[in-house]
């Protein structure tokens, strides 16, 4: 063989072993670093990925597999706690090291020396991928151990809601809690309400008293709980629970009104008469269906009005029940404002009535009475035997000096001023009705009487009328 030839075929041989050697040294079967089934990275700018956790590594010197040091990223938070620990196997002497998301190492970290932990604890100063360096110092070769803290904890579960436990429908009750977490992250709070109903309020800065307001429907028991997220997203777990127990507040009792007449509430008079009374009431659905009755005092010819407002999507009927037996059912449409305006046929109690046609829930109601009104007409001019007035068709007399003055029921009414005739010695003059006081020209006229009234006719002389 040539000599030419014999040397190519050495370099070839020398090509393939130091090929087989590179790919060698590039991969260690034994290498499961992190649990990724492979050697974690050799560069910080490539270290591989984890989470904080528990886990195992491998470094191995000399030949054939060389792996002297790897990188590990971790996920932290601004401010977050972070705790960084290292165990060597017991015949080796390993290092490590924490750089910052700039890749600025952070001092050396505790402990050194054969089988020796070394850890870091310390506070992350600014939020992004920190690092860690396990690498060979003065000798070893083999496995190593190390964890990674959360780097996120999540809130401590907070105290049971604090505030009322017994109490009304509709309405509002304001509740408090409070928790810490760990990292000093800002919290929010959701209230469950137990009533499919939740409430999430915040952001509170960990170990700050959170509050919360609700009503409710039903007059029941309702079991309220809470539970904390911080702005990193985690959650705590549900608090203990806190339980409110609810009744009704018809007409501001703090008890359900009664069903039937007999056993009614009784409205004060100085609430009602002359003035307008707002209250309100709530009616349930049940066997038999909730009603509520209220009492109030008129007196004959008296003037009441009573308005009913039902809850959206509810059909309530209002009634009024007099003393004497009458009764009268509003006739408004259903699901609007019910309204019953009369006036007295009586005098005693009458009572008011809200009762279900369909749905149920909160209503509000308004009463009010105003005794019967008085009709004051005067006249501007009168001859001796006065001027006619007629009202409604009666006939009333009134002088300048002396007006018509008497009570009537609340209402339309119809007033009508007659012309008149004065004398002057042997010359009648004619007076003709020229308006009224509040300047209305028609006569006769109607007026809606639903308090005291005072009106002047005046009139005005017409041609002499000469005796024939």
């Amino acid at each position: 063989m040539r000599k030419e030839s014999i040397m190519a075929l050495s370099i070839i041989a020398l090509l393939l072993s130091a090929t087989f050697v590179v790919f060698v040294r590039a991969y260690n079967p034994t290498d499961n670093d992190a649990n990724t089934g492979n050697d974690a990275s050799d560069t910080l700018a490539g270290a591989t990925y984890i989470v904080p956790g528990n886990y195992t590594g491998n470094l191995t010197y000399p030949t054939p597999y060389v792996d002297t040091q790897d990188f590990y990223k971790f996920f932290v938070y601004n401010g977050h706690r972070i705790y960084v620990e290292m165990t060597p196997n017991t015949e080796s002497d390993y290092n490590l090291e924490l750089y910052d998301p700039s890749g600025t190492l952070i001092p050396p970290s505790n402990g050194s020396g054969i089988g020796q932990k070394e850890n870091y604890e310390l506070t992350a100063y600014v939020e992004g991928n920190w690092t860690i360096r396990v690498s060979i110092g003065t000798t070893g070769t083999g496995r190593y151990w190390f964890y990674i803290t959360p780097v996120n904890h999540s809130p401590a579960t907070p105290a049971a809601p604090s505030g009322n436990t017994t109490g009304y429908v509709y309405t509002q009750y304001t509740y408090s809690t409070v928790t810490t977490d760990l990292d000093n992250d800002n919290l929010n709070y959701t209230f469950d309400w137990g009533d499919t109903t939740t409430n999430t309020v915040g952001p509170y800065q960990s170990n700050t008293t959170a509050y919360a307001s609700h009503q409710w429907t039903k007059p029941i028991t309702y079991n309220i709980i809470v539970k904390a997220q911080d702005n990193h997203g985690l959650w705590s777990g549900w608090s203990t629970t806190t339980s409110i127990t609810l009744g009704q507040n018809d007409d501001s009792r703090g008890v359900d009104a009664a069903n039937s007449s007999a056993y009614a509430h009784y409205v004060n008079s100085t609430l009602y008469y002359g003035i307008t009374y707002n209250s309100n009431g709530t009616l349930y659905q049940g066997s038999p269906k909730d009603q509520d009755y209220i009492n109030f005092t008129a007196s004959n010819g008296d003037h009441i009005r009573i308005t009913m407002t039902p809850p959206q999507g509810a059909n309530f009927d209002l009634e009024l029940d007099a003393p004497n037996g009458d009764y009268w059912i509003s006739s408004n449409p259903s699901n609007q404002m019910e309204t019953i305006e009369i006036n007295a046929p009586a005098t005693g109690n009458y009572a008011m009535r809200f009762y279900i046609v369909s749905g149920e829930g909160f209503y509000d109601f308004t009463l009010g009475v105003n005794s019967a009104p008085r009709l004051i007409i005067g006249v501007s001019e009168s001859p001796d035997e006065g001027v006619r007035i007629l009202i409604d068709g009666v006939t009333y007399r009134a002088w300048t000096y002396a007006p018509v003055n008497i009570t009537l029921p609340a209402g339309n009414h119809t007033l009508q001023a007659l012309g008149f005739i004065i004398w002057d010695g042997d010359v009648a003059y004619l007076y003709r009705f020229d308006h009224w006081s509040d300047g209305v020209r028609t006569n006769p006229r109607t007026i809606n009487l639903t308090q005291d009234k005072t009106l002047t006719a005046y009139f005005i002389p017409g041609h002499p009328i000469y005796p024939q």
